[in-house]
């Protein structure tokens, strides 16, 4: 699997690598110490990709959330209505 994922707002030619991704949203955070850390952080994201509710390879069907904003926070949860996948 790639650690590569598609920019929906931008265009198919912005890509953006997982790790990258992970320390610029954990720096706009006001509480850095609500993230997860990196290793669920990307977890998280390994089954998201795997999910079919995963749109445009960057947003949740259920809830309408980029999942790596989503998976980010420590609190958060997958919103599978059948049962959270993490």
């Amino acid at each position: 699997m790639s650690n590569l994922t598609e920019c929906k707002g931008c265009s198919a030619s912005i890509w953006v690598k997982i790790d990258e991704t992970y320390e610029k949203l954990k720096g706009t955070l006001i509480d850095e110490d609500a993230a997860a850390p990196k290793d669920v952080y990307e977890n998280r994201l390994k089954i998201c990709k795997t999910c079919p509710s995963l749109l445009y390879g960057t947003t949740c069907k259920h809830c309408g959330c980029l999942v790596h904003a989503r998976a980010l926070g420590k609190d958060n949860y997958c919103p599978e209505p059948s049962g959270r996948k993490w």
